[in-house]
């Protein structure tokens, strides 16, 4: 019996357009009739599949996905691709029914230029639309170069009863999803005590430091948090992650956070004559965290020294 069935494998025999059509005929059009124990489903989109299938194809198969996409599916992974509208129609009315099943669901997106703003809406649209009333996992896009979560989506995403575990990727404060290229500075304000009720593992990558900032201010000090993993590609300034670890001092719980990783700027070369010791003058306070006395693994890789922690820092 099936369980597990995935778009993009790349196989020797693909069946015709016809024979699927033929399938779908004889069976009624019944969804999942060829897989009616179907666990977890990958919706490759037809930009994916266009090198195995040919452009043709690749932009018909999404037709017959039906065919294998059973309501027992509580596993779903599917691909971005806003250029193709049928495709994209097809996976907001198709994958509808399962919303309130879902338990594990992963939206990813291949890199191209310019497909921010309309990959950012469809996000929105299909996230804000359902009824994920089981959803424990969410991963969001991991193209880190675009733009596609905005913080109205994320407030849709805080309001989900069993989030257990959130992975964001390309976070951006945007003023309103209508003007996506605005340049205003949004007012922030952050979301209600009961936000996240249920979310323990937090992993957020940015481009730059500031994203990191406003993402994680989303936060109530009153979550649950114990596993928060944050990581910036851009090059960043001492004081930016200074205030990073104060947000984190300020925005989570002291008596829930025990793994905390700063994965923040470029790299560090490290050699021989590299100086790893701590600054007792200059450097990053690590402070801010002793408050929290959950706290055991702590993981740092950031372009900057640490501070000494003397006696009078720990009084």
């Amino acid at each position: 019996m099936i369980r597990s069935f995935w778009s993009d494998t790349d196989c020797e025999i693909w069946l015709s357009i016809e024979a699927l059509q033929a399938l779908q005929i004889v069976t009624n059009w019944v969804p999942g009739v060829l897989s009616p124990r179907l666990e977890v489903f990958n919706w490759a989109s037809p930009h994916t599949m266009r090198d195995i299938l040919g452009p043709a194809m690749a932009s018909l198969y999404p037709h017959f996905m039906s065919l294998f996409l059973a309501p027992t599916v509580i596993d779903l992974d599917i691909n971005v691709d806003t250029q193709h509208l049928l495709y994209s129609t097809l996976i907001q009315s198709q994958s509808k029914a399962l919303h309130s099943r879902l338990k594990v669901l992963a939206i990813t997106d291949y890199e191209e230029e310019g497909r921010g703003p309309k990959d950012m809406l469809f996000i929105h649209n299909y996230l804000t639309s359902g009824v994920w009333t089981h959803l424990e996992s969410l991963q969001l896009p991991g193209e880190v170069d675009s733009q596609y979560l905005t913080s109205s989506t994320l407030s849709h995403i805080a309001s989900l009863p069993r989030l257990a575990k959130l992975e964001l990727s390309s976070y951006i404060d945007q003023p309103s999803l209508e003007h996506p290229n605005s340049r205003q500075e949004p007012q922030f304000y952050g979301l209600p005590g009961e936000a996240f009720p249920s979310l323990r593992e937090l992993k957020l990558r940015c481009t730059t430091i500031p994203g990191i900032a406003k993402a994680l201010q989303h936060f109530p000090p009153t979550n649950k948090v114990a596993n928060l993993e944050c990581s910036a590609d851009g090059p960043t300034s001492h004081e930016e992650t200074q205030r990073v670890l104060g947000i984190v001092a300020r925005h989570f719980n002291r008596n829930a956070l025990k793994v905390l990783g700063l994965v923040i700027g470029r790299p560090m070369d490290i050699s021989p004559a590299t100086n790893l010791e701590p600054d007792d003058n200059d450097g990053l306070y690590i402070t801010p965290l002793l408050a929290f006395n959950k706290l055991i693994k702590l993981n740092f890789d950031i372009s900057t020294n640490l501070r000494s922690l003397t006696p009078e820092l720990l009084r």
